[in-house]
């Protein structure tokens, strides 16, 4: 990633909980001489000094950091696309609904 300071080595960890829903464990940066560590990009950046702005309501932030809300329909659909290819009907149904309580559309 490219930013005030040059270019800065990011690492991010992320996890799975019981019902597939991704999130985000910490994200790590380095300049190589200094390392920033958060639970978000955006908080491992400031712990660097960096400048970050923050979405006002969801979107994305000047920077280009999506925020859960945004990551979410495109999280569901691809774990939807992942239980189809392996014929696990129950976690495509499971993710479907999900991906309908994303998009503000409950199942029915």
């Amino acid at each position: 990633m490219v930013t005030s300071r040059g270019v800065l080595y990011v690492q991010a960890a992320q996890g799975a909980g019981a019902d597939g829903r991704l999130s985000m464990g910490a994200a790590v940066v380095s300049d190589g001489e200094q390392i920033g560590v958060g639970p978000t990009l955006a908080d491992a950046l400031a712990s660097l000094g960096e400048t970050v702005e923050r979405p006002r309501h969801g979107g994305r932030t000047a920077m280009g950091v999506s925020t859960p809300e945004t990551d979410a329909p495109s999280r569901w659909y691809d774990a939807m696309r992942q239980a189809m290819k392996q014929g696990d009907w129950s976690a495509f149904g499971a993710a479907f609904d999900s991906l309908g309580r994303a998009l503000g559309r409950p199942p029915q």
